[in-house]
């Protein structure tokens, strides 16, 4: 009689371990293949990263910026094609740091950035201190959609020196960010920004100033237009250096404000919808991941963890798909042996190139590995496309310790 309980009692326990196995290999299995990526043949004129990438309202794509002579045109991509319709002089070269921001109309607006000192209409004082023939601008530009063509426009009221921080407001104007950089805590007090009014070709001030502000790039636009964003604030009464917070732009009063919740602050994340957004946490082994409801308050870890990882100072860059979820593209970390010992020198080695991509599912609140991209990606420009498929031009590698430039377009097919 005890050999039967035994041997019921082992049954029993390998009917338990089985159901548990199968339940962790449903968890990981039927993942369905949801793209591959495509190589466009006709390449770019000019390798470029960073670039920038538009959508534009017949569905062809305006790609811009780069290094060197990358950055005195820009071109036109045909996705349906699959190739360069059109490349377009520019007369002021725009090399990084500046803002291309979709309007409603479909015309795009260019702020700000670095540019080469003999430009036209040159009247900046600012000088970039690595690069003597390089100088921040006050000059903006107008893509016309329609004719294809740039035009000027007013200048800026102050030099953008991190003109990627452009946010384009569900009442058409687009809210310019100022970041100043490496001026210390004196030379962020009291900075204003500003406000383009595409239908009036002006700008004007937001009603107050933020005190020793410095932006972070991550946005989340709420349901009645206002948007909070992350900030460094030195809050009343606390002796710290640049607390991190958030902060608030109230559209209707044209002012900042500390937002009044206390949210996880993370530096990335992605806006998953009106209460959502998920929060990427790169480790040296692996990255982690939660979504935040900003209503409800609540947190929920993402179910498993990306292998894979990349490391701090190169930007892992992520959009969100027409189903909800994320595309996440990444630079392997791939450390060697002693790496560690400098921080600087394994910085420089994460931009070799080696690429993951990683979709967020929502569904089931995981990660899952999709192709890698053949190419860089690396401060490439990227933009969804109408059908819903990913565009990524450019992008930069690090390869036998020399860094090297893509002038290659790569589309995910996503499989919705």
């Amino acid at each position: 009689m005890s050999n039967i309980k035994v041997i019921c009692s082992f049954a029993f326990l390998f009917l338990f371990i089985s159901i548990i196995c199968c339940g962790c290999s449903n968890f990981n299995i039927d993942i369905p293949d949801k793209g591959h990526w495509v190589v466009a043949e006709d390449t770019m004129d000019k390798p470029r990263s960073p670039a920038t990438a538009n959508l534009l309202p017949d569905g062809n794509v305006l790609i811009m910026g780069g290094l060197n002579d990358s950055a005195d045109t820009a071109e036109i991509f045909d996705p349906n094609q699959m190739k360069i319709v059109k490349s377009i002089p520019l007369n002021d070269k725009r090399y990084y740091n500046y803002s291309a921001t979709s309007l409603l109309n479909g015309d795009v607006f260019i702020a700000g950035g670095y540019v080469y000192e003999n430009r036209r209409n040159h009247n900046s004082t600012n000088q970039h201190e690595t690069n003597k023939e390089l100088y921040l601008t006050d000059t903006t530009k107008i893509f016309d959609s329609k004719t294809y063509e740039f035009k000027d426009t007013k200048n800026m009221k102050y030099e953008m020196a991190d003109g990627n921080l452009a946010k384009l407001l569900s009442n058409g104007n687009v809210l310019l960010f100022n970041n100043i950089i490496d001026l210390g805590a004196k030379g962020r007090e009291n900075m204003r920004f500003q406000i383009y009014d595409p239908t009036k070709n002006d700008y004007y001030e937001v009603k107050n100033m933020m005190h020793r502000i410095k932006v972070g790039v991550n946005f989340f636009n709420l349901n009645n237009g206002d948007i909070i964003f992350h900030c460094y604030w030195a809050y009343p009464n606390k002796k710290c250096k640049g607390c991190g917070s958030w902060c608030l732009y109230n559209v209707n009063d044209n002012k900042f404000e500390i937002y009044p919740d206390d949210l996880p602050y993370e530096i990335l994340f992605i806006q998953l919808d009106n209460e959502k957004y998920l929060s990427i946490q790169p480790f040296i082994d692996h990255s982690s991941g939660y979504t935040y409801n900003i209503n409800t308050k609540e947190k929920i870890p993402v179910n498993n963890n990306i292998p894979k990882t990349w490391r701090a100072g190169t930007k892992i860059q992520s959009v969100l798909l027409d189903n909800g979820n994320v595309l996440i593209l990444g630079i392997n970390a791939n450390s060697i042996k002693g790496e560690e010992k400098n921080r600087k020198l394994a910085d420089y080695h994460s931009l070799r190139d080696k690429y993951s991509a990683y979709i967020y599912d929502k569904t089931k609140n995981i990660f899952y590995e999709v192709s890698a991209p053949p190419y860089p990606v690396y401060r490439a420009g990227i933009v969804k496309l109408k059908n819903g498929d990913i565009l990524v031009a450019g992008g930069s590698y690090l390869k036998d310790y020399k860094r090297g430039y893509s002038n290659k377009i790569q589309i995910f097919k996503y499989k919705h």
